[in-house]
């Protein structure tokens, strides 16, 4: 293995790691030496490739970030060119939404780091939500406002509002399927459930919007 294949792989070993213990503890409760035992690897390692925890904490969030929107962009690359009706309003969200829900299931962690970080008042990625988040969620709510100005979008649906519901429905649910309480088991379970789960986010948030 040569050292530049192994500084990657060592990074990606301690975002990884750092991914769970943030989540578990948060930012605060989560020490470079927290990091660096479950990584099996020195302290000073953290500083030389992100320049400290912050700097990880930072990395890890907008590193998911690029993906969501990179994956983002791919998708809606698919359908340039064509004119929005409910038909391809409907498909175009719906491969957003499972598109999204895919990475969060390969990212289970990061529904709860985003959550904490959110109800913190983004202390730490303020700049990664206002310029990577923010732009995805634009382009999601042009699909709503198009939606509505071809007339097949209720308007009273306020676009911002669906969207963040939308979103931190998921991120909800994600922390939810950590729980193994009766109640809780009654709804689609993740990896298996997860395409029941996108159809009950498309009839919700997409097709309960049509008019």
């Amino acid at each position: 293995m040569d050292a530049k294949h192994s500084d990657l792989t060592t990074k990606n070993k301690i975002m990884e790691e750092a991914t769970k213990l943030f989540a578990e503890k948060g930012l605060e409760g989560t020490s470079t030496r927290d990091i660096a035992k479950a990584t099996g690897s020195n302290v000073s390692l953290i500083s030389y490739y992100f320049g400290g925890k912050e700097g990880l904490y930072k990395t890890i969030i907008k590193e998911f970030a690029e993906q969501a929107q990179s994956r983002m962009e791919n998708i809606l690359k698919n359908y340039e060119g064509q004119s929005l009706e409910p038909s391809s309003f409907v498909a175009r969200l719906r491969e957003i939404i499972s598109g999204f829900v895919s990475m969060k299931i390969m990212n289970p962690d990061m529904s709860l780091l985003l959550q904490r970080e959110a109800l913190s008042g983004l202390p730490f990625a303020f700049e990664v939500y206002d310029e990577i988040f923010s732009s995805v969620g634009e382009k999601i709510v042009a699909i709503y406002k198009q939606g509505q100005q071809k007339g097949f979008v209720k308007k009273d649906i306020h676009p911002y509002v669906c969207f963040f519901s939308l979103v931190h429905s998921v991120d909800f649910y994600m922390t939810a399927n950590r729980c193994n309480t009766e109640f809780i088991k009654q709804c689609p379970r993740f990896p298996e459930g997860k395409d029941l789960f996108v159809d009950q986010l498309v009839k919700i948030f997409v097709e309960g919007v049509l008019k």
